[in-house]
């Protein structure tokens, strides 16, 4: 993995000259590129850029390139999700290929489980986060209700049959890994995510290091709450019984979540206290 810092830096120049490039008029319509860069193989690539203008040719390339930064550091995806998204709602042409991308980037996730899988421990750095789960569904949202507006806002009848199925699918895809991770956060509770108090309590040498994987899961799963809250209400209505249960559901689990950080931070204190 490259150094957090180095990434840091060069990530936001990269998304600058995306967005520069982006702006331009003279990038074309996203029917005119079939091919998901998700899927891209170098020479597949290599003749599409050949094929493109300047401008064309710049944006193929920085995408691979974010498309690499998918693998580096939580840091980093946020990033490039904040780059892709703020990309399409500037300029859609590039609006599928990037659905495509953090799709099947999406499908590298682990299902909501062990906090091993979301944190651990990187040298010097300490512990951090692995996947930005929250930030990455935000994107998704955030793509999906543009996916579905183009459809209504398309000039012709011929742009939308052209565009119909692969944004359907798109939308279906996205939809389908939304709800997954919904029904995961809804179906189980801190003691299936050993979120209980058991987990932050320090034990033995590796017992500080341990607390602090859990604390990083726990604090990415009350951002998670949040979204999916989000989600749920912009998704159904207040007059839909099963999306007040939802809401509700995750409501309590963030709460129950929350009172038992505060217990456990204030037991660590006492117990530091008379240890000193």
């Amino acid at each position: 993995m490259i150094c957090p810092i180095k990434i840091s830096t060069a990530l936001p120049v990269i998304l600058l000259l995306l967005k520069s490039c982006t702006t331009q008029s003279s990038i074309k319509s996203t029917a005119e590129f079939s091919q998901s860069f998700a899927t891209f193989s170098s020479q597949q690539l290599s003749s599409q850029i050949n094929r493109r203008n300047p401008d064309q040719n710049i944006v193929c390339q920085i995408i691979v390139y974010l498309k690499r930064a998918l693998n580096q550091s939580a840091e980093a995806k946020c990033l490039v999700y904040k780059g892709l998204i703020d990309m399409v709602k500037r300029n859609p042409t590039f609006m599928v290929q990037v659905a495509d991308l953090l799709h099947s980037h999406a499908k590298n996730i682990p299902k909501i489980l062990l906090a091993k899988n979301f944190a651990e421990v990187f040298g010097k750095a300490g512990v951090l986060l692995k996947h930005p789960l929250p930030q990455l569904l935000q994107a998704f949202g955030t793509l999906q209700r543009i996916l579905i507006g183009q459809a209504y806002t398309a000039t012709t009848r011929s742009q939308v049959n052209s565009q119909k199925f692969r944004d359907d699918e798109l939308t279906r895809k996205i939809e389908e890994f939304i709800n997954e991770v919904l029904e995961q956060a809804l179906e189980k509770d801190l003691e299936d995510l050993s979120l209980d108090k058991v987990a932050f309590t320090e034990t033995g040498n590796q017992g500080s290091n341990k607390v602090k994987i859990h604390l990083v899961f726990a604090q990415m799963m009350l951002q998670l709450y949040d979204v999916l809250i989000a989600i749920v209400w912009g998704d159904g209505t207040l007059d839909n019984e099963d999306t007040v249960k939802r809401m509700a559901n995750l409501a309590a689990k963030k709460k129950k979540l929350i009172e038992v950080l505060n217990e456990c931070n204030k037991t660590n204190k006492e117990k530091k206290a008379k240890n000193q």
